[in-house]
Formats: structure tokens, C-alpha cells, sequence
């Protein structure tokens, strides 16, 4: 067979016959030696590509922990924040009710109250207008500290007007949010109000 049609098999017995050669002339400690020093070898090769690397990305993850710890800890505190942001808004919303209940819930205090003939009007959807042609000044500033109190209502505008009474001209208006004291402005039993209640979600 000419040396063209060897076999790869036979090529790599052509190489690998003086490396047995070499090996059988060895004797029985020296081969153990060899084997020894081979198996040292592969295992420091193993190391260098295996473990090194590995022992590395351990000590950066190491190194990197207080901050990955410190970001962890500030990604829980947000979403923490985000939930009672969100039950706020929820108790904000339930809380609040709508202006047709508002509406239900001011016309049966003005009843329990016995505040009879005001005039309810809608000024957007969380603004109503009440006025009174004629109204006991005591029966109403008691019924309007308890709405601002139960309901969670202000008044947005508060107008008093005493010129119904004998003594007439006297007359007060109040600041947002606040109630006119009587005895401030010496008003007379029955006077004509005119106020604006305002609900806020906040």
C-alpha cells in the first residue's frame, strides 16, 4: 500500500509508536511518577481555567454586596411607598363619595337639623350652593360646624346677611373654610345665608 492510501488510523500509530516505545522502556516508579506529575498538571490547568476565574467573580460579588444590599433595601422602601400611596388614594376615594350621595347625605342633615327651605345648587362636582331667604343664625352655625366636621366638607364662601331683622344692616362674611361667629358680628336671630361647601379627595 503506497504511502497515500494510509488511513488516519494508521498515521496516528505512525506518531504515537516512539511515545510507547518511550513509555515501555519506563519502569513501574517512573511511570507512577510520570502519571503523578501529569494528573498535577491537568489539575493546575484546571484551575487556571475553571477555578481562578470563579474564585474572582466571588470576590467581586463580595465586594459588590453592601451596595447591591443597600439597593435592595431602597427598591423594597419604594415599593413600599407605592402601596400606601396606593391606600391612601384608595381611602381617599372611599371617603369621598360621590355627588349624588353627598347631595342625600347634606339634604338629611339639613332635615335632622331642622334647616328647612334652603336652596341647593350644583356648582361642579364637588361644589354646592345653599342659600336661605330666612334661617335662626344659632340652628345653622351649630348645623354648619357639624357639617365641617362629620363630612369632611369646608366652606369654600360663607355670606351672612342680617337685613331681615328690625335692627337692619348688619351683615359678615366669612373667610374659606371658616363659620362667622355670631357674637363677633352681634347678629340677630333670623338672617339670610348664602355658603358654598366644598369637598377636597385630600
Amino acid at each position: 500500500m503506497s504511502a497515500s492510501m494510509q488511513t488516519p488510523s494508521s498515521g496516528w500509530s505512525a506518531v504515537l509508536a516512539p511515545v510507547r516505545a518511550w513509555w515501555d522502556e519506563r519502569t513501574p516508579r517512573d511511570r507512577q511518577i510520570l502519571m503523578a506529575c501529569f494528573v498535577l498538571v491537568m489539575a493546575l490547568v484546571v484551575a487556571g481555567w475553571l477555578w481562578l476565574p470563579a474564585a474572582r467573580g466571588i470576590r467581586a460579588l463580595e465586594r459588590d454586596l453592601p451596595l447591591l444590599r443597600a439597593q435592595r433595601a431602597e427598591v423594597l422602601a419604594l415599593a413600599q411607598e407605592g402601596r400606601s400611596l396606593r391606600e391612601q388614594a384608595r381611602q381617599n376615594g372611599v371617603n369621598l363619595p360621590a355627588p349624588g350621595a353627598r347631595r342625600a347625605a347634606l339634604q338629611r342633615s339639613l332635615e335632622s337639623a331642622g334647616l328647612r327651605g334652603v336652596e341647593l345648587m350644583d356648582e361642579g362636582p364637588n361644589r354646592l350652593r345653599l342659600r336661605w331667604a330666612r334661617v335662626d343664625y344659632g340652628v345653622w352655625a351649630a348645623w354648619a360646624a357639624a357639617v365641617v366636621r362629620d363630612s369632611g366638607a369646608r366652606f369654600a364662601q360663607v355670606n351672612v346677611d342680617a337685613a331681615l331683622a328690625p335692627s337692619a344692616g348688619v351683615a359678615a362674611t366669612a373667610a374659606p373654610g371658616a363659620v362667622p361667629a355670631a357674637a363677633s358680628v352681634s347678629l340677630p336671630g333670623q338672617v339670610r345665608v348664602e355658603a358654598v361647601l366644598e369637598w377636597r379627595a385630600s
